[in-house]
């Protein structure tokens, strides 16, 4: 077998895409509550580049990087959802947008593609028709509810 030796670096930018602005799509978005015990959502996006698509995890919070939780809701057309102040991971699946992708390179660990931030062409308008019907607002505040009880029941140690 025949080939060209490559050096890391080579091999580093050929699974990287160049900084820029990019269309994505959410594949699997999870719930889940962050070291610091905050509400986050864990997003597996697919970043479409001209020459190849590429995964890239990215977590959204109104606790840190609230303005990317407001971008994202915005890019993707979930804008009621947002101002409403209640989002859901299942929400979030399979929705479409354009992200700007940057490179993070701390050199602990090799480089990998990051969003920076979610692009946002016009803000739309509050009155959207809302994501969530009342029976799913119901079953949330239910949870939210069930949860809270649950955790005044848990004895002081």
């Amino acid at each position: 077998m025949n080939f060209r030796p490559k050096t890391e670096k080579e091999l580093e930018s050929e699974r990287l895409l160049p900084q820029a602005t990019y269309p994505f799509e959410v594949m699997q978005a999870d719930e889940q509550t962050s070291k610091k015990g905050n509400a986050m959502i864990a997003l597996k996006l697919t970043i479409y580049g001209q020459e190849m698509s590429i995964p890239v995890y990215d977590y959204i919070s109104d606790s840190f990087m609230a303005h990317r939780l407001r971008h994202f809701c915005y890019s993707v057309g979930l804008t009621a959802a947002y101002e409403s102040g209640k989002l859901t991971a299942i929400q979030c699946v399979g929705r479409q947008g354009y992200a700007a992708i940057t490179i993070e390179d701390d050199g602990k660990f090799p480089a990998k593609n990051v969003v920076r931030d979610y692009i946002v062409d016009e803000v739309p308008d509050k009155t959207s028709v809302p994501i969530l019907s009342s029976a799913e607002n119901a079953y949330i505040d239910s949870q939210a509810d069930a949860k809270k009880e649950a955790e005044e029941d848990e004895p002081d140690f």
